[in-house]
């Protein structure tokens, strides 16, 4: 099982947890539309805060300069959501409804967001 990963701004203290989004090791974040889409967005909205991914196996990360424990960021409020309703609002992503739902957890579920700036992006 590889390792995985959340964006941490510890300027704004908030998190990008990927959450409802199929993607949480490196090559699903880079490889996937949505993740990638609130990668970028993410980052282009919030130029010049201190941003990094932070590994879910680490108990203690260095960024810039300092060294921090992992439970530091727990409090961080999840904002993947808002950014995903800000790309639909921006017409680059679609919610297509649920890839996956838990039948014991309604709250449990994987969205289907698709890219619609990309007109040659498979499935749109």
């Amino acid at each position: 099982m590889g390792d995985t990963f959340h964006l941490v701004n510890l300027d704004k203290q908030e998190s990008i947890q990927f959450s409802k989004i199929p993607a949480a090791k490196m090559r699903e974040i880079a490889g996937s539309m949505a993740a990638a889409s609130i990668t970028t967005w993410y980052l282009l909205n919030n130029r010049g805060d201190r941003i990094a991914f932070l590994s879910a196996y680490e108990s203690e990360h260095h960024l810039f300069g300092q060294t921090y424990l992992s439970s530091a960021f727990n409090y961080y409020p999840d904002v993947t959501d808002a950014v995903v309703e800000q790309l639909i609002e921006a017409k680059v992503l679609r919610d297509a409804g649920i890839l996956w739902e838990d039948e014991d957890d309604r709250d449990l579920v994987l969205r289907d967001l698709r890219n619609i700036w990309d007109v040659k992006a498979k499935d749109n």
